[in-house]
């Protein structure tokens, strides 16, 4: 079994971005499992948000009986 590395160039950002072009018009569309769909950026941060919120709130509930 032989394995195909893909070294990226040591050029510039161009050559970097070509390579990457070349890169993925020479795989195979179909034959490659595509990836599930991630959240955005703004998704993770407003779930994040909300989790450290609801921690907060969780700890001030319970520390703040025997004030």
């Amino acid at each position: 079994m032989s394995t195909t590395v893909y070294a990226p160039p040591t050029g510039g950002f161009d050559d970097f971005r070509q390579w990457q072009i070349e890169l993925d018009t020479s795989r195979p569309a179909l034959s490659e499992p595509r990836l599930p769909h991630h959240p955005s950026r703004a998704a993770l941060r407003r779930d994040a948000d909300s989790q450290i919120a609801e921690g907060v709130a969780d700890w001030l509930r319970t520390h703040s009986k025997g004030a």
